[in-house]
């Protein structure tokens, strides 16, 4: 009896330590967002590729004036001579003048 309560300790202590290995390799994904989990202890981390689409969006960014109020203005396309460039508050009374 006794042999056998050993045995099961031991079998149990292996199950706890795959857990725990388990667990230190554990990372959830939450959106742009990851949890890294290391024995107790979990950290939120920005996912390397939200990172990276962060830096992307403002590589596409470009510096233009407003042509309707002579403001800077940041726009992500490349403006373009033949098309007016609006800054936000512009583009929105534009198109609420267009509605009308």
């Amino acid at each position: 009896m006794r042999q056998e309560i050993l045995d099961m300790q031991n079998e149990l202590m292996n199950d706890c330590k795959a857990l725990s290995s388990k667990l230190n390799d554990l990372r959830v994904m939450i959106g742009n967002w990851e949890i890294k989990t290391s024995g107790t202890q979990s950290t939120l981390v920005e996912h390397p590729a939200n990172t990276l689409n962060r830096l992307v969006k403002k590589l596409d960014a470009w510096e233009a004036v407003c042509d309707d109020c002579g403001q800077p203005t940041t726009v992500k396309f490349k403006p373009n001579p033949k098309w007016p460039v609006r800054c936000l508050s512009c583009y929105k009374k534009y198109k609420e003048s267009e509605k009308q």
